[in-house]
């Protein structure tokens, strides 16, 4: 009996390590998924901020290419009279 009582004692004690290595790797890949997350959001919001000062910015060269096409037209206009 003793032999069966001691290979009980190795199996649950071995068991229970086996628990807690799995719960500790479970903490650490929570810990890497919430930092991955931010890091994912820090990226998405600088991208998006990137983006809109871009769509600014071309607005505004479109405009200003606006604005030189008119002045040209009316240079154009004013050499041909």
């Amino acid at each position: 009996m003793a032999l069966l009582e001691r290979l009980q004692i190795l199996i649950d004690a071995d068991g229970q390590g086996l628990v807690r290595e799995f719960d500790k790797a479970g903490r650490e890949a929570d810990k890497l998924d919430a930092k991955l997350k931010s890091g994912a959001e820090k990226t998405s919001a600088r991208l998006t901020s990137i983006g809109t000062n871009a769509a600014i910015g071309g607005a505004a060269v479109l405009g200003g290419l606006f604005k030189l096409a008119q002045a040209s037209d009316e240079a154009e206009l004013q050499q041909t009279k």
